[in-house]
């Protein structure tokens, strides 16, 4: 992978994260009917581990990032436990580790597909720690 595309991985993370923390503690954020929200917390950490994933290549995805971004579902949860419009919910934190886990059950499909093959070539990655 190239510098710049890591830098572009790194700043989608970042937004991702901002948009992420924006939904989970404002009270305007739009909301899910029923348990599609434990879909959208899915969803979320999914591509939150994907941009994780391609942010710092030069790791695989283990748990030293599936960790991090459980970690951070549990703050948006306690901050949520604080907030008059917001409660926190296990339920959600469950749904948070199951979007890294299908994203770790997904990764040798990922791996197939030529769009994101750069991503495990090992002189590509060499080459992104300029």
């Amino acid at each position: 992978m190239s510098t710049e595309s890591i830098r572009l991985f790194r700043l989608g993370l970042v937004l991702a994260l901002l948009l992420a923390t924006w939904l989970a503690l404002t009270p305007s954020a739009p909301s899910m009917p029923g348990q599609s929200d434990k879909l959208g917390h899915l969803l979320a950490f999914l591509a939150l581990a994907f941009l994780a994933d391609f942010s710092f290549p030069q790791r695989g995805f283990d748990a030293g990032k599936f960790l991090p971004l459980l970690g951070y579902g549990l703050v948006l949860e306690l901050l949520q436990s604080t907030l008059p419009h917001r409660y926190a919910s296990m339920a959600d934190l469950l749904a948070d580790a199951a979007g890294l886990a299908l994203y770790a059950l997904l990764l040798p499909l990922l791996r197939r597909q030529p769009l994101l093959r750069g991503r495990w070539e090992k002189d590509t990655i060499a080459d992104s720690g300029r």
